[in-house]
């Protein structure tokens, strides 16, 4: 090869590498480049050259919902029906062509919820009940940061709750709420259903973490307790419009839960319970035997100061034990 055509190669190979390494650094690098969100969170994104030099950018959203401040806080929408992307897009200052981006998956609260017959309130231990609070569905919305329990009862019965700092007083919405957030029956206590309603199989035992509805504190909240020592390990706050009563539980309430539990409930007014969810037939038998002495929440409710006669009785009734489930 002549001697020319070498050194003609050897510039272009020069000329290659030097545009080469150019367009290397004309590139943003976007920290991070990819992140997970549910509806109304946010992440902050930065902006760096290769070198990990920060770089002064202008921030927006190129495809997809939410906004960006000019900090580069991405915000997701207030609401989030499905799976969605957003494409967040950085442009260097006073370099057009210097730019990065990433992508934000949106994602929906995970749902669940049990819908109960409407009608099928009734005095369960016969204890005088003057409210026959009838539930018709209990939901949970779980996000990243809290576990949202919405409770719908019949328009007819709209529930009361107790004052800030008091217990239930006469005709006031009263009961439990227990999630076993571990999943596992075999973990835990026996769900409160198993003691308070005549319903077989018992429901939902293994119970980790509850919600008793007989008392709120100072701050208008109820109280979370875990059911290892009975300890109350934090606050769930409740909102009521109407018929629906809204209880939001933040996740660190729950030791750091991911939200995702099974969930039972009997409610009741300050006499008794009314109402059971879910009814019979339609949990999971553990195996675990139920007698008056062991009721672990009667004894909680005694040392609450709770002593109405239907929230210190037990069912007339033997729950049998199984392996099985419905």
């Amino acid at each position: 090869m002549p001697r020319k055509m070498v050194y003609i190669l050897a510039l272009l190979g020069i000329v290659a590498l030097i545009l080469a390494g150019c367009t290397q650094v004309a590139r943003l690098v976007i920290t991070p480049a990819s992140a997970i969100l549910e509806a109304g969170e946010s992440v902050t994104l930065t902006a760096t050259n290769q070198a990990g030099v920060p770089m002064t950018v202008t921030w927006s959203v190129t495809s997809g919902p939410g906004t960006i401040s000019t900090s580069g806080v991405y915000t997701a929408p207030a609401t989030v029906a499905s799976v969605t992307t957003a494409t967040v897009t950085a442009v260097r200052t006073g370099y057009p062509n210097m730019t990065g981006f990433a992508v934000i998956t949106l994602k929906p609260p995970v749902t669940a919820g049990l819908i109960d017959p409407m009608g099928d309130a009734v005095d369960i231990m016969g204890a005088g009940t003057t409210v026959n609070y009838d539930v018709t569905s209990i939901k949970t919305s779980r996000s990243s940061s809290a576990l949202v329990l919405t409770v719908t009862f019949d328009t007819t019965t709209p529930p009361a709750l107790p004052a800030p700092g008091s217990l239930v007083g006469p005709g006031d919405l009263a009961g439990f709420i227990t999630l076993d957030t571990d999943e596992d029956g075999s973990t835990g206590l026996p769900s409160a259903n198993s003691f308070f309603c005549p319903s077989l199989p018992s429901s939902a035992s293994g119970v980790d973490f509850f919600i008793p509805l007989f008392f709120r504190n100072g701050a208008g909240n109820y109280d979370v307790y875990e059911t290892a020592g009975f300890t109350d390990v934090g606050d769930a706050t409740p909102a009521l419009a109407g018929n629906v009563l809204t209880i939001s539980v933040p996740l660190t309430s729950l030791g750091g839960d991911d939200g995702m539990t099974y969930l039972s409930s009997v409610q009741g007014d300050d006499m008794g319970p009314t109402d059971c969810l879910p009814d019979e037939g339609a949990a999971v038998v553990t195996g675990k035997g139920v007698v008056p002495e062991e009721n672990p929440y009667l004894s909680f409710l005694v040392d609450l100061g709770v002593t109405g006669p239907g929230w210190v009785q037990n069912p007339s009734i033997s729950v049998q034990t199984s392996s099985s489930s419905l």
